[in-house]
């Protein structure tokens, strides 16, 4: 025979893990055709800064791979390498003007 306490522990476990954590994810999008999105919340200035040069750094990277894509094939390689470069490079910085952001505080 299971002890209760066993029983009412392993219940409890349940019922906290299978529950969504954010209300905001339980929700169904209000137009099933667009995709839910849910803005993050939380963070510094500098996290926010962080965020849009990263995502603008990845839109300018796929755009330039696009259009990499449409050259003859002898200068692709060269492009492409070039796009990767632009892309680190875009990176870094702002990866480093985000640490020097948090070590000023």
């Amino acid at each position: 025979m299971k002890k209760p306490s066993l029983l009412m522990s392993a219940a409890l476990l349940c019922a906290v893990f299978s529950a969504p954590i954010h209300a905001a994810d339980a929700k169904a999008p209000a137009d099933p055709s667009q995709p839910v999105t849910t803005p993050r919340v939380g963070g510094s200035p500098a996290d926010a800064a962080f965020r849009a040069a990263q995502q603008q750094s990845g839109k300018r990277y796929s755009d330039a791979r696009a259009a990499c894509r449409k050259k003859p094939a002898a200068e692709r390689s060269a492009c492409m390498n070039a796009a990767r470069t632009e892309l680190k490079q875009a990176r870094s910085e702002a990866k480093a003007a985000h640490d020097a952001a948090k070590a000023a505080r």
